[in-house]
């Protein structure tokens, strides 16, 4: 409750919290070398095995409120007003993909790799409770203020004469 010289001021919020964690990792293999034994030999020895290597962290998370003050000012009328607040969505994520080549016969192997983004620490705090700079805003944060309304008004009173 909060008083002040010109009325009082008393309200409550509610909320959902929420923050989901995920990682996916997978390997595959595929054996291109096997089907050699049936292209044509003009076409040379060209195939060759691929291996592919993904790794995927990452956390979202955010907030929604809902919250309600009411108002009494003098002899006024002691008013409600409403207000929806959303802290908005973070988000991370860590990607790590490498493509090995393996070529037959050839001492000829390949490499690619790619990797961006920062992994979560074991023990890092949920990226609701992070305000640096170390996440992506995926949603901006706002809030949705309905306009006061009196709590009692007449619109009751025919049924009570």
């Amino acid at each position: 409750m909060q008083t002040s010289a010109s009325g009082v001021s008393y309200g409550c919020d509610y909320g959902i919290t929420a923050g989901v964690i995920m990682s996916f990792k997978s390997d595959a293999t595929i054996k291109w070398t096997k089907l050699a034994a049936y292209t044509p030999k003009f076409l040379g020895d060209g195939l060759y095995d691929t291996n592919i290597n993904f790794e995927l962290e990452g956390e979202m998370g955010g907030s929604i409120h809902y919250e309600c003050t009411y108002t009494r000012k003098g002899q006024a009328p002691t008013m409600k007003q409403q207000v929806i607040i959303c802290t908005g969505i973070r988000g991370m994520a860590y990607v790590k993909v490498e493509v090995d080549k393996k070529y037959k016969n050839t001492e000829q192997d390949s490499r690619w790799e790619f990797e961006t983004g920062n992994k979560r620490e074991k023990n890092a705090p949920r990226i609701q409770e992070r305000y640096n700079g170390e996440y992506t805003e995926l949603l901006k944060g706002f809030t949705i203020p309905f306009d006061s309304v009196p709590v009692f008004d007449d619109s009751l009173k025919k049924y009570f004469d």
